[in-house]
Order: C-alpha cells, then structure tokens, then sequence
C-alpha cells in the first residue's frame, strides 16, 4: 500500500509504480509538468509534492516493545524521542 498524503493530489494514478517500499510517481511541479520521483517509505509516512519531489509531512512511529513503556513519542527527522516509564 502506497503511502498517503496530499501528493496523491498532483500525480497521475495510473502511472504509480511500487516495488516493495519504493515507490515511484509522477509529480506536477511549478512548471505545470510532471517530474518522476522516488522514495522509500516505512508504513504510516505521509507525504507531500514539493516542486516534482516527494517530501516527508509526517513520519511513522518505528514499531517495537518500547511502546508498552513510553508517552509522547515523537519521531522529527529521524531521531525518535520519548519518555520511558520508570518502576
């Protein structure tokens, strides 16, 4: 499954391409033309169209057992931070 995100607004559907988490579509840029652009993405990504590019809106929690023990998980430029409960 493709990631979401308002880059779905300015592609053609038909033309998106997905090989395991690559994926590869066409982009509308400035220029009112469509760029080829490609990413690889982790599930839960959202994504936006910046000129014919992809571009990270929202990036997905790594899953893992640390959750059970964590609050206020935030993942900002792939650096993941939280607070881990303590006994």
């Amino acid at each position: 499954m493709a990631p979401g995100g308002t880059w779905t607004k300015s592609t053609i559907i038909s033309k998106i391409a997905m090989k395991g988490t690559n994926l590869t579509a066409p982009l509308k840029g400035d220029d009112g033309k469509y760029h080829e652009s490609s990413v690889n993405f982790r599930p839960g990504d959202l994504y936006s169209n910046n000129n014919g590019k992809f571009e990270l809106a929202s990036q997905a929690e790594p899953q893992g057992s640390y959750q059970l023990f964590a609050k206020k998980i935030k993942v900002e430029k792939d650096i993941l931070s939280c607070y881990l409960l303590n006994d």
